[in-house]
């Protein structure tokens, strides 16, 4: 007999969701495809698209352009996949710094000389030179056998950077949680979950996201702060499903998978504190762009200064690194300081190791 839970969750939940992401832009790879591209199913990225992706780079030497090299390419490929023997959030953190900062490859140039140059994953600044891309029950082949098929996943060059478990409406959003846990474990297929930059659970009437590794308890909802920007997600979401009535799962992928705001969460919302990986809840994410926003003097204010309330508890340490990280990164703010003040001498060495945790330096 056919499995009509299967079915239902199907229709409500997943299908709509590959609907509406290819309707933004993301090209849908049936399953034999993405299969024949893995080359075996315990493989998890597409090696074609990633080899057609980079082979689009080229380098500037001595006034002249040069493309990449097709060794320097398939060793940035191989490079990236890095082992799972120091476990998930050491091969994690590998993959994360290269995505962000790409690999210097040596290239054998025509005058004999030898020099290096940054080859590229991933495009942060230009969201449509990337390849966007989208499956569904993308069976994962485990150590012992056995299989494991998460329901949708979204490549961006090759790269799976988000796994989402889908539910029908009747089914508690949380047992989508749960099966993403389980599916990172050791003994499960860590050996995708180690590219996974963004984890979501949903339903049609829930949704739920976190990153690779993020404790049960701090899976998190996400919200649209002010009414145009909930204005325009609606919008959205009515655009791409082509539907007057629309769900919060329709809502939540606009926000979460939008290209430029997927790029942005992963860019700068995601960071490793003492060796945990931990994604920026909403509240986070609005504070530090409306601060970015307000230094740039894009809102509209004649004012730099502002304040970030936050309550005991909801991540006051983190949004300073994740700003921290922000401004840094920013091409239009060169050689920023930050001061940090504080009113007790034990914050000093909290805040300290705040940002030590996270691969920042402070004097």
């Amino acid at each position: 007999m056919p499995d009509h839970t299967i079915f239902n969750e199907r229709l409500e939940s997943q299908e709509r969701a590959v609907r509406q992401l290819q309707a933004m832009g993301y090209q849908y790879i049936p399953r034999a495809e993405a299969e024949i591209k893995r080359g075996r199913l315990s493989a998890v990225v597409f090696p074609d698209v990633m080899d057609e992706y980079m082979s689009s780079q080229s380098f500037r030497y001595k006034e002249k352009m040069k493309p990449f090299s097709e060794s320097s390419i398939h060793a940035a490929i191989r490079d990236l996949d890095i082992p799972l023997e120091r476990g998930l959030m050491f091969a994690g953190k590998g993959i994360y710094d290269s995505l962000l900062y790409g690999k210097s490859c040596e290239e054998e140039l025509f005058d004999g000389d030898r020099q290096s140059f940054d080859l590229s994953y991933i495009d942060w600044e230009n969201p449509e030179k990337n390849i966007w891309q989208v499956t569904d029950e993308f069976s994962v082949e485990r150590q012992n056998g056995k299989y494991v098929r998460p329901d949708i996943v979204v490549f961006v060059n090759g790269i799976p950077l988000v796994v989402i478990e889908c539910k029908k409406s009747s089914v508690d959003v949380d047992e989508g949680v749960k099966q993403n846990i389980r599916n990172w474990q050791p003994d499960y297929i860590p050996q995708l979950f180690k590219y996974v930059q963004l984890v979501i659970a949903m339903n049609s009437n829930e949704v739920k996201y976190a990153t690779a590794g993020t404790p049960f308890e701090f899976f998190c909802k996400w919200m649209e702060l002010g009414k145009e920007s909930k204005n325009r997600q609606i919008d959205a979401a009515k655009r791409y499903t082509g539907e007057s009535r629309v769900t919060e799962q329709d809502k939540a992928i606009v926000s979460l998978l939008s290209k430029e705001r997927l790029l942005k969460l992963i860019r700068y919302y995601i960071l490793y504190d003492n060796n945990i990986k931990k994604i920026a809840r909403y509240q986070q994410f609005f504070g530090v762009e409306s601060t970015m926003c307000r230094i740039k003097g894009e809102d509209g204010h004649d004012k730099r200064g502002g304040v970030i309330w936050h309550t005991q508890g909801s991540g006051k340490s983190l949004t300073m690194v994740m700003l921290t990280k922000r401004i840094i990164a920013d091409r239009d703010t060169r050689n920023a300081r930050f001061v940090l003040v504080c009113d007790r001498i034990n914050l000093v060495k909290q805040l300290r190791d705040n940002f030590i945790h996270t691969g920042m330096q402070p004097s």
